[in-house]
């Protein structure tokens, strides 16, 4: 199992920094491809039980579209020229895929509990698909500062280190909470949703995130501020395991331990963005305030 999750890293974290560093239309296809396979992995996690009062089982919820949708999110993410673009863009996209998703559960869904199951339809897309759509976006945000840094690069705009500092500070604070809690964790911050997950483990993460987006935030072409850079640091460090969370309890009501087996020794896709969806969101937004600000 170890041996798995180390070559599969190996593997996959090349592939991961190349796209963000070359930007579109790298980085747009690869959050393409892993939010259609979030979007299937977790409609897969729904029930699909028994029609009510005949026994015939019920079809699942619709892949396609929740895989239409998600990309479509991921698209608008590349070719939104504003923030405000992106948000005019993607709110139209919701409210056609939640125009589609009514009319498929008004036709097709003949199983228990329709509110949660129109709920699962529309909130995974928009979920899985706005957060890597941030991402995608963040990665285009050009505007550099005029303070000096010790990493300027031409032509490359500050998106980029937004999206980096986003992708090291969680990385950071999970393997430094792995490592605390291993160490001298004690005390079991949600035994029912993830027993390994300690308070102790949790401060040793909020710790590492916050020292990496003080590295990286002040040294890099961010030029952000101390404040600016700590608080990027402590959202992250709470947000990171706090997304963590929310897809174990998912997995936990759905009676699965991984969401997929995509990847050999760290489970299925959503597995392995589940700290990253809320991240990358969180910094989304902040570097569009912290942009302006500047």
């Amino acid at each position: 199992m170890l041996i798995h999750r180390v070559l599969t890293a190996l593997a996959a974290v090349p592939i991961i920094l190349a796209a963000v560093w070359f930007g579109p239309p790298w980085i747009t296809a690869l959050a393409g491809v892993a939010a259609v396979i979030g979007v299937w992995e977790s409609y897969r996690l729904y029930p699909q039980g028994v029609a009510q009062g005949s026994g015939i089982s019920v079809k699942g919820l619709p892949a396609p579209l929740g895989a239409i949708w998600s990309a479509a999110l991921v698209l608008a993410g590349e070719l939104a020229a504003t923030p405000y673009d992106f948000a005019k863009t993607a709110l139209a996209i919701c409210v056609a895929g939640s125009i589609v998703g009514g009319l498929w559960m008004i036709a097709a869904w003949r199983g228990k509990r329709p509110a949660l199951a129109a709920a699962w339809l529309y909130l995974t897309p928009m979920y899985v698909g706005g957060a890597l759509a941030c991402a995608v976006a963040l990665r285009g945000i050009e505007s550099v500062s005029d303070s000096p840094a010790l990493w300027q690069l031409d032509g490359m705009g500050i998106g980029l280190w937004w999206l980096l500092l986003a992708i090291l500070a969680v990385y950071a604070a999970d393997t430094a909470a792995y490592f605390v809690g291993r160490l001298i964790g004690s005390r079991r911050m949600a035994p029912n949703i993830s027993p390994g997950k300690t308070w102790e483990g949790a401060a040793g993460g909020l710790v590492g995130a916050v020292i990496v987006a003080l590295a990286l935030g002040t040294v890099s072409p961010l030029s952000l501020e101390v404040w600016q850079a700590a608080v990027t640091g402590v959202i992250l460090g709470v947000v990171s395991p706090a997304g963590d969370l929310m897809e174990s309890k998912v997995k936990r009501w759905a009676g699965v331990k991984d969401s997929g087996s995509i990847f050999p020794g760290h489970g299925g896709m959503l597995d392995r963005l589940d700290s990253l969806l809320p991240s990358f969101i969180v910094v989304y937004v902040m570097a569009v305030v912290f942009t302006a600000a500047n």
